[in-house]
């Protein structure tokens, strides 16, 4: 849990323990507050302490800010939204479906969207062309209709003819939050995405022009950010997302992105049998395994290493545990599908999902800062907002916002 300096723990459970109760309002929910934490999630009068925490949020923040929390928290409303952990070959040198899928039963739910219009659009948005051509990938799978085969041609000659000594990079968007401020920069996510596209494209056509610019774009994931690339060591080998274009300052090791970048290292070794790919995959593997108490709240999923407040919408959680099993089945490691079957359990389960956002509102909120009597003073009064309905914080937000939960 969230680590509060020592005096605001302190003065915390002072306020806790001297206020007036709201009427109805256990004990345990004011040391919670003090604590910035819930009992168990375990815990046999759990569906009590929900009912109470529910009632404390709409006391002290009002309807809109629960129903705000249960937007957030909610899995995928639509179906064409989730995202799969694919099944079948995921090892072999010949490539197949990627490992992320939206759908193994029709094309019309592979390709989620227009990717002739959506690039018309977003001309510059380099995530969604790599998963325009995965997306038509999967579908040429599926279909074995050559019109998406070529498709992934299309994107994978973009590719080639934009890269810059095989550098992926994004020419508009900036992310000052996490040490973007400036263009062109690359991203792990992005060069993974192209890596896979077009190793594709190589395996489909025989052209080794695109396996030499797989291994152009491949090795700047080999690459340190203090040398142009994405890949950092201080918390054991991690690709970054978001390499820190401060070389003083650490970058923010997104989850999410990391794991995308394992997905195109993995695709490499599998088309080149290079034993360093291989090595790198799995020492970046065992920093995943090592960071993930970080990430993992016990509850619920924070998005990146800045901070431990930030946890991720229910679309995003969905996501990640499809990661997890993806990672699983290319690893045999039974770790990856556990925490996969935890983190479903803990979004789809009716009990926990409100422990979920009882715990987020006690992590995100502050103390109220007088006694409460009846109702509780109003959200905009104690400069409580919750998080938006269907909100995510700023990532790739074009491609995920058109196509899937990239990021959050």
């Amino acid at each position: 849990m969230k680590q509060w300096a020592a005096g605001t723990i302190a003065f915390a459970a002072l306020l806790a323990s001297t206020m007036c109760a709201v009427a109805g309002t256990p004990d345990w929910i004011y040391r919670a507050i003090a604590e910035q934490t819930l009992p168990a999630a375990d815990t046999a009068d759990l569906p009590a302490r929900e009912a109470a925490v529910r009632q404390f949020i709409v006391n002290n923040g009002g309807d809109v800010i629960l129903e705000n929390y249960l937007a957030k928290f909610a899995p995928p409303s639509d179906r064409r939204e989730d995202y799969f952990a694919q099944p079948i070959d995921v090892k072999s040198r010949r490539l197949s479906y990627y490992y992320m899928t939206h759908s193994l039963t029709s094309v019309r739910d592979l390709i989620l969207f227009d990717c002739t219009q959506a690039i018309k659009r977003l001309p510059h948005d380099e995530t969604l062309h790599g998963l325009c051509a995965l997306s038509n990938w999967d579908a040429y799978q599926f279909s074995k209709d050559r019109a998406y085969a070529r498709a992934v041609i299309k994107i994978a000659n973009g590719f080639i003819a934009r890269a810059v000594d095989g550098k992926i990079e994004w020419t508009r968007t900036t992310v000052p939050a996490f040490g973007i401020t400036r263009t062109p920069w690359i991203s792990a996510l992005t060069q993974s995405l192209a890596v896979s596209a077009l190793l594709r494209a190589y395996q489909y056509t025989g052209n080794r022009k695109y396996l030499r610019a797989a291994k152009a774009a491949y090795r700047w994931l080999a690459t340190p950010v203090s040398r142009g690339g994405v890949l950092t060591s201080d918390q054991g080998t991690w690709f970054e997302e978001y390499p820190n274009q401060n070389l003083s300052a650490k970058s923010g090791h997104v989850l999410n992105g990391d794991i995308w970048a394992l997905f195109g290292i993995w695709d490499y070794y599998r088309v080149t049998n290079s034993r360093k790919a291989l090595a790198l995959f799995r020492s970046g593997v065992a920093a995943v395994k090592k960071n993930m108490s970080w990430y993992d709240l016990g509850y619920w999923n924070v998005y990146s290493k800045l901070n431990r407040v930030d946890t991720v919408i229910g679309l995003y959680m969905q996501f990640m545990v499809q990661q997890m099993y993806a990672l699983g089945r290319i690893t045999d490691d039974p770790y990856f599908q556990r925490l996969g079957d935890k983190w479903k359990r803990d979004q789809k389960t009716d009990a926990l999902f409100v422990h979920n956002i009882a715990n987020a509102y006690l992590h995100a909120q502050a103390p109220p800062a007088q006694p409460l009597a009846g109702k509780g003073p109003s959200a905009k009064a104690n400069g409580v907002t919750g998080p938006k309905a269907g909100s995510r914080t700023s990532d790739h937000q074009t491609s995920s916002a058109l196509a899937s939960p990239v990021s959050r």
